[in-house]
């Protein structure tokens, strides 16, 4: 890989040399440049998408991070490649550089935590902030772009205008013009072939940035409530709200303890991820919000962050007629002998939502409601559903 690389630098520069030395040379400069600029926004969006996610889990599986590292070479190299190429381009980034030298900062910061797959302080708050830092820097990259791409448009039309005149003067001359005049439509149709062509290249690309900028921002989505997310994304303060009329459920697993001492921890975990799975599939049925997950607790809200009127109660009651079914045709990987029973607990009332922690911000309800969902669900019974009226057996 370093004698790869030692060679392809010594290709480039002598490449660069050579075009800087033709009369067009800055024109071509610039056209390089705009490649190399596309393509390290490609690596860019792409160490976005894998950073999110090496910084709120703490760590990448080996392949994805094998790659990180080769997109962190790789946006180096191109980023080295068009300031050689272009001094347009070199001034422009050195200008910004000057101009947000806290983000480029942030971001060199950021990328030093890459040189081992491991980030002992991974938390949404660090995806997050290397999300703003990152988008930050990739438009600042598409600054750049935009300027040479402007730049190589007023190029391409002074070199337009000036092979005109040529022509003219050419054909003024009778047997020379008969020589240029092919040469000259050759050239004017190869360099208008290229820019059509990079234009193709530049717009696919920035079609690609786009859905990696999606998956990124859907992986948000699933940690934090639509709203909150957008606040967060735009650096406001998210402030706790207060919901007049909610509904809050909880379950938990009968016999959880003693399901756990006869199962590994990774057989626990393995069949908690089934179940849970099963659980988020009905509840995408219904106008709910799922809370969180703590062992074998479920808890689920409705009414909140979405008003819903007077519809959270019912919504919350037929979502949990559905998990019950649901967990009648559940089997245990590792029991399937088992049936596997739970019991659920639900209180409509007021309470108080908001983002707490810096580290690890999570989306918590505060009140009486959530106390009294919580006790309904722990004296409730197996497979039945208690609310202050009692228990109903579905």
């Amino acid at each position: 890989m370093k004698f790869y690389t030692r060679a392809n630098t010594c290709l480039l520069n002598s490449l660069m040399s050579a075009v800087k030395n033709l009369k067009h040379g800055r024109l071509w400069q610039n056209l390089v440049a705009y490649k190399f600029i596309i393509q390290s926004e490609e690596s860019i969006g792409i160490t976005l998408s894998l950073g999110i996610i090496f910084f709120e889990e703490g760590s990448l599986p080996l392949q994805e991070y094998i790659h990180l590292r080769e997109e962190l070479a790789i946006t180096k190299e191109r980023m080295d490649s068009f300031q050689s190429y272009s001094e347009d381009a070199k001034t422009l980034l050195a200008t910004n550089n000057e101009t947000h030298r806290q983000i480029f900062t942030s971001v060199v910061n950021f990328t030093k935590f890459f040189s081992v797959n491991n980030f002992p302080a991974a938390s949404h708050e660090a995806g997050t902030n290397f999300h703003r830092n990152i988008s930050e820097y990739l438009n600042i990259f598409r600054s750049i772009e935009h300027d040479i791409k402007n730049k190589l448009i007023i190029g391409i039309e002074e070199e337009i205008l000036d092979s005109e005149l040529h022509l003219f003067i050419s054909i003024s001359i009778f047997v020379l013009a008969l020589i240029i005049t092919p040469i000259l439509v050759y050239l004017m149709r190869s360099l208008t072939t290229s820019v059509q062509l990079y234009a193709s290249q530049a717009m696919e690309k920035s079609n690609q940035l786009d859905r990696e900028k999606s998956r990124s921002d859907a992986l948000l989505y699933r940690m934090l409530p639509k709203s909150v997310a957008l606040q967060l994304k735009m650096s406001k303060t998210v402030t706790a709200e207060h919901f007049d009329s909610v509904t809050i459920f909880f379950s938990d697993i009968v016999g959880f303890t003693m399901i756990s001492g006869e199962s590994t921890p990774l057989q626990v975990v393995t069949f908690l991820n089934q179940l849970y799975q099963t659980f988020d599939e009905c509840i995408d049925e219904y106008d709910v919000y799922k809370v969180e997950t703590i062992g074998d607790a479920y808890m689920v809200v409705s009414g909140l962050p979405n008003r819903n009127q007077v519809d959270h109660a019912s919504e919350i009651a037929l979502m949990s007629i559905d998990l019950r079914v649901a967990i009648e045709g559940f089997q245990i990987p590792h029991l399937p002998k088992r049936q596997l029973q739970i019991r659920i607990g639900m209180h409509s009332g007021s309470t108080v939502a908001g983002v707490v922690g810096i580290k690890m911000p999570r989306y918590c309800l505060f009140g009486d409601t959530v106390n009294v969902a919580s006790r309904m669900e722990s004296s409730s019974e197996g497979q039945c559903l208690k609310t202050e009226k009692g228990i109903k057996r579905t």
